[in-house]
């Protein structure tokens, strides 16, 4: 099932952009950034296991980026059932954020060493 989340979160508060269900995995092909401003602000941008809250993994920590620069990510990042993505933005933005992916049914996977 292809989805597209669209979120318009609040400036300087940490802001939850999906949780992957239970039984399913998601193929994370895009995350968009828009901080809706002309002058620079930074934003950051994480995953995290649900198998371990400390473990996060960052797409883009404190980037800075104005309306018209703001890159997306693209690629591929599998994230397993209870996996959550997260978003955060310097205060004066008005940010939104756009993650598209591929939800699937899955069994459950073991955790590689070091993840």
């Amino acid at each position: 099932m292809k989805h597209s989340i669209g979120i318009a979160p609040v400036a300087a508060t940490l802001t939850l952009i999906f949780t992957v269900p239970a039984g399913y995995k998601a193929d994370v092909h895009s995350v968009y950034v828009n901080m809706g401003v002309a002058t620079a602000k930074t934003y950051t941008v994480y995953w995290q296991h649900a198998h371990d809250a400390t473990h996060k993994i960052y797409l883009s920590r404190g980037q800075s980026h104005a309306t018209q620069d703001s890159p997306p990510f693209a690629g591929h990042l599998v994230l397993q059932a209870g996996d959550t993505m997260w978003f955060n933005s310097e205060a004066a933005s008005t940010p939104s954020v756009i993650v598209n992916f591929d939800l699937f049914k899955s069994s459950p996977t073991v955790a590689f060493g070091g993840e």
